[in-house]
Formats: C-alpha cells, structure tokens, sequence
C-alpha cells in the first residue's frame, strides 16, 4: 500500500455549490458557480476548550489534575476573490442580482441573513510527483457544508485592485456522501459527521463558468 503525499503550491480553481439549509443541492439555473479568480482560502478550525477538573487540597497542591480533549466545532472560511462575481456574492452571502435585460450586472446587500448553505471545493496544484503527461494529479479539499455566509472585512476602493472578501462556517454534514458531481473528485464518499476533507485527485480542475450555471443530478 502506498501513501500519496501532497506537496502542494498555488491554488487553481474554487467550485460553490448552493445547497438548501439542510445541506442538500439545489436545483435550478444558477446553483453551482467556478472561479479561477480567487487569492486566497483560509480555513480556521475553532475548537470548544475541554473541561478541566483541578482540585487543590489544604495545603495548595494539586490533588486532582485533569482535562477532556478539545472538541472541533467547526472552520471557519475565508475567500478572496480578485473580483467581484454577483452570483458568487448570491450564493455565500445571499445578495441579490441585480439583472437588466436578461443579464446579471451587479448586486444589492440588505440586512437579511442568508438562510441557505453552499459547498466549497478547491483544486490544488500538486508538485515533486510523478504523474502521467496530460493527466497530472492535484490537491483537492472539499468543506460540503458552509452555513452563515457574508461579506466580511473592508470593501476599499483606492489606486489598486479591488477585493472582494467573505466568510462562513463549515459544520458536520451527512448529505454530500458520493458528491453531486460524477466522477467525484473526492474518489472514495464522503464520511458522515465529518466536516473537511483533502485528497490527491487524478479529477481534472473544472473550466471557470463565469458565472453561475445550472446543476442537476447526474441521471
């Protein structure tokens, strides 16, 4: 049995999924979005601290000296993005397109909180493996289940490029199993109760869409 390690530099492409508030797909015309032009993915576990159990006796030394493991309650997600893409800023933070004439061109951002979920997937550029010429490996990391999405930070327009930052929080999932997507980058299914997933993938990165397109379930 053999151990793929990854060794992993620059990121390719991030894949959204718009999923329902309880972690399933949705579908329609605009659920599933590619970006090529994103900066960064930061994810940040947040863990709940253990209980400790101390006890000092009468003389002030320590009589019971103990503590549970900390618990993984989720992470948290950020995304960069070098650009600002209205279905993107729809399906993590619940902004509304604004459309004319059939064409989206921007987006409005109220106070009401975005209620659905989506899925982030990144590609990886995997380097010092051997791979087949044309078909090279990647890394690949999967959060199935991102909930409380928003714009986050300070939109600052100034004599550079402009950013767009937003963030959400990946919990535990049971719905993404084999992936809405064939063939499934992940390769193996996705175990239940499990919230982050990484794998070295032969699943070629998928073309930037632009925008949003339709998905469906794979017949």
């Amino acid at each position: 049995m053999a151990t793929k390690i990854l060794k992993s530099i620059k990121g390719k492409v991030v894949r959204l999924t718009r999923l329902d508030e309880c972690g399933d797909p949705v579908e329609g015309s605009c659920t599933t979005l590619v970006s090529e032009c994103f900066v960064s993915v930061t994810l940040s576990p947040e863990f709940e601290a253990g209980t400790e159990f101390v006890q000092k006796s009468a003389w002030g030394t320590l009589c019971i000296n103990d503590k549970d493991p900390d618990v993984l309650k989720r992470y948290n997600v950020q995304i960069v993005f070098a650009e600002i893409n209205p279905d993107a800023l729809d399906i993590i933070a619940g902004a509304e397109p604004v459309v004319s004439s059939g064409n989206t061109i921007g987006a409005t951002v109220g106070p009401e909180l975005n209620e659905q979920a989506f899925a982030l997937e990144v590609w990886t550029k995997r380097t010092g493996a051997d791979c087949v010429a044309g078909d090279p490996e990647w890394g690949y990391f999967v959060l199935p289940f991102i909930r409380n999405g928003k714009i986050d930070g300070d939109i600052v327009i100034e004599n550079g490029a402009l950013t767009m930052q937003v963030m959400g929080e990946a919990f535990p999932t049971t719905t993404w199993d084999t992936s809405p997507y064939t063939p499934n980058p992940f390769i193996e299914p996705f175990p239940d109760g499990q919230i982050m997933g990484m794998v070295v993938t032969d699943e070629q990165p998928p073309a930037d869409t632009g925008g949003c397109v339709a998905w469906a379930p794979t017949p």
